[in-house]
């Protein structure tokens, strides 16, 4: 009964597994797609899971590059999760009103939440994996 049991419980991961994966790199790739199209026009969670995602990818290439904290002597450690949210979601809407007064279209990059979920994606990424 237990080899019954271990063959199709493998029979269903083997199938499962490739399922969960290929769903998983749909959600992103139309995530990430989402966060660079019009603002105006896109499934607002699947933006912004596109902004956190390009974040986390561009933390992973940071750190690949510059495998060491930035601030090694930082009294606060875990900071920048909160002040390089701020900090980017700001200067990333102005840039979005900027190109909305020039008549160019904006993404949700260009948007607060846009901005402030890449750059926690981004300095989560580094402040797990920089060492």
């Amino acid at each position: 009964m237990e080899i019954l049991f271990e063959i199709i419980a493998g029979f269903l991961l083997e199938l499962l597994i490739p399922i969960l994966i290929e769903l998983s790199l749909l959600f992103g790739l139309k995530s990430v797609a989402s966060s660079t199209k019009e603002h105006k026009e896109v499934n607002k969670f699947l933006a912004w899971s596109g902004c956190f995602i390009l974040g986390l990818i561009a933390g992973c290439f940071s750190v690949w590059v510059y495998p060491k904290h930035i601030f090694s002597a930082n009294p606060l450690p875990g900071i920048g999760l909160v002040t390089a949210p701020i900090a980017a979601g700001y200067v990333m809407k102005r840039i979005g009103e900027m190109r909305l007064n020039a008549g160019k279209g904006s993404s949700t990059l260009t948007t607060f939440w846009g901005g402030a979920l890449f750059a926690f994606a981004y300095s989560l990424w580094r402040f797990i994996y920089a060492g």
